[in-house]
């Protein structure tokens, strides 16, 4: 997420504006709204995230974590 990226998971999820929000990894799309999923690990000592649109994204998701 960058620095103008505001975090789509926080309680001012209705506040987020489209140009702010991250883009779902899946489908591209602005993430806003109560129906986003985020996928978070550790990645060489870094938080790693990924951000959906909602379940079905997240279900689509070619999850580079899997060999």
């Amino acid at each position: 997420m960058g620095d103008d990226e505001v975090d789509p998971t926080s309680d001012h999820v209705e506040d987020v504006a489209e140009e702010d929000a991250p883009d779902c990894t899946t489908c591209g799309d602005p993430v806003v709204g109560h129906e986003s999923r985020v996928v978070t690990w550790i990645e060489d000592g870094q938080a790693t995230h990924r951000h959906f649109c909602d379940d079905s994204c997240r279900a689509d998701w070619d999850d580079e974590r899997v060999d």
